[in-house]
């Protein structure tokens, strides 16, 4: 996760599959794994404050304050 600005975050998740490894000696899997394609996804959030409760009621003024 990475901030992006200061109303925002991003999620950046990237994966592929790994070779398979019986049989084959280490530069043979590191070739193969050159190979392969990614899958990425980016998710940004949004960091705004939370709206969970709603605006302040008005306050009233007592005459002795």
């Amino acid at each position: 996760m990475l901030r992006r600005s200061a109303g925002a975050a991003v999620v950046v998740r990237a994966e592929r599959e790994l070779p398979p490894r019986s049989g084959r000696d280490a530069q043979r899997r590191a070739a193969l794994l050159a190979d392969l394609q990614w899958t990425v996804e980016q998710v940004v959030y949004s960091l705004r404050e939370p709206a969970l409760i709603g605006p302040p009621a008005p306050r009233d003024e007592w005459p002795w304050r």
